[in-house]
């Protein structure tokens, strides 16, 4: 058939276009792994004594060649593991795959210093610290301009069939979109319509929209009463050996750590979930970083915060405000702020207090929130009694965690967030709790707040 030439003609341009793009990506490790390693030496033997004995002389050459092969064998380790994990060979978000990234360094640099001392090796342990750091920071910054350019160039773009027009559908479209790094562009729709019980119509619309689009994937988006429909399409799909994925409808299911399973002889998935907050361990952990950190950052904002509370009282009036919110459980609390009005002006005329409220530092006294255990670090934004309607049957992952400072709504643009998307980010956000999210939403909240402050 001539749509079979196509299909394999499509699939060869895929594949190449696979492994150009997958022997950049593993130059750029290579490439980072080499600058990161003398980069660290350099560094290390400008901090040492050794710096004052010269890089020329016959031991330190010797030593920094054998550091070199010993650092060479745990790359290629780290890059072997990537390479299963399928960092060179399929499509990873990018939270996960830095995720990847940063557990594979570590577990590396651990491994390297233990067999340095093991084996009682002549090695400088700044220039180890320093190579792993660096190596980790390296590879992300590499990976993320590696990817950006090939997208830059058209190279890593795959053209995708969209196959539903639901809310599945819509909501798998957003994902996409929302992961530029992914590089799936949707430039075609088939919707599953009635029509399409006819098995020959609806595998004839399929392949008539798969080629007018010039596709490339397929991402199969069924609500619960279309599977019918899409199951001879997923058979034609296999059967021509075009690359397919299909999203399943499990709205307000947990999807962090899904497992699936498969039975023997049978076309059956098990999908099982799992509650990381349910779990007591878990939990206490997630106090444990909150009070350490905290604490820290009362620390170490330890002058900011004083003089800002000696500069509000001046102004003769109370330097914090007080909000009632609703906590964990439902038990209402006092959430803190510094006072950003002043006293007997209307309108905000201090430069410091607007600045305060433009970088959302006024934020800051609820770390005392945060040690005193009404609130988190990252969590659901407190609410006010009137708003526990407005979460309707999602309430319960709200009131199941303490409120935070900042959350998956702050950092998902809040101001272009409908309150109806912010209950769905919240209980999405509990469902599927873990360490690794909370760093991330951390660290996309550092970059707002200095992208706030440097426009203020």
């Amino acid at each position: 058939m001539a749509f079979d030439t196509d299909v394999r003609a499509a699939l060869a341009g895929r594949a190449g276009t696979s492994i150009r793009n997958s022997t950049l990506l593993w130059l750029g490790d290579a490439a980072s792994a080499l600058l990161a390693a003398l980069l660290a030496g350099v560094v290390a033997y400008a901090l040492s004594d050794n710096v004052a004995r010269g890089l020329d002389s016959p031991d330190q050459i010797e030593l920094f060649l054998r550091r070199l092969v010993h650092y060479a064998v745990f790359v290629a380790g780290v890059m072997v593991w990537l390479a299963v994990q399928g960092h060179y060979s399929r499509r990873i978000p990018w939270a996960t795959e830095v995720k990847q990234i940063l557990i594979a360094i570590a577990f590396a640099g651990l491994l390297d210093g233990f067999s340095q001392y093991a084996f009682k090796a002549q090695f400088s342990r700044l220039w180890l610290g320093i190579n792993w750091v660096v190596l980790a920071c390296m590879l992300v910054a590499v990976r993320h301009t590696v990817k950006s350019a090939l997208i830059a160039a058209g190279s890593w773009q795959v053209p995708t069939l969209m196959v539903g027009n639901g809310p599945v559908a819509r909501a798998a479209e957003d994902a996409l979109a929302s992961e530029r790094l992914l590089g799936y562009a949707v430039v075609g729709r088939v919707d599953l319509t009635p029509d399409m019980d006819d098995p020959r119509a609806a595998t004839n619309r399929l392949w008539q929209a798969y080629r007018s689009s010039g596709a490339r994937f397929v991402v199969m988006a069924p609500e619960a009463e279309e599977i019918p429909r899409s199951n001879p399409l997923l058979g034609e799909l296999t059967g021509r050996r075009v690359p397919f994925a299909i999203i399943p409808s499990i709205g307000g299911m947990s999807v962090l750590g899904l497992r699936s399973d498969y039975f023997f002889s049978h076309d059956v998935v098990l999908l099982t979930g799992q509650d990381n907050l349910a779990e007591p361990l878990t939990r206490g952990m997630k106090r444990a970083i909150d009070i350490a950190g905290s604490a820290a950052l009362l620390l170490l904002l330890g002058p900011f915060l004083l003089a800002t509370l000696a500069y509000l009282r001046l102004q003769g009036a109370p330097a914090f405000v007080a909000h009632r919110r609703v906590g964990m459980g439902g038990k209402p609390f006092s959430l803190l702020k510094f006072r950003t009005w002043q006293p007997g002006r209307a309108g905000g005329g201090d430069p410091f207090l607007r600045f305060l409220r433009h970088s959302s530092l006024d934020e800051l006294p609820q770390l005392i929130n945060v040690l005193r255990g009404e609130m988190s670090l990252v969590g659901p934004r407190p609410i006010v009694e009137t708003e526990q309607g407005l979460y309707g049957e999602q309430i319960g992952n709200y009131l199941a965690v303490r409120p935070g400072i900042t959350g998956i709504w702050q950092v998902s643009g809040r101001e272009d967030t409908s309150y109806t998307r912010r209950v769905q980010l919240d209980a999405w956000y509990v469902r599927n709790w873990s360490l690794w999210h909370d760093v991330t939403i951390i660290a996309k909240t550092l970059r707002l707040l200095v992208g706030n402050s440097a426009g203020g």
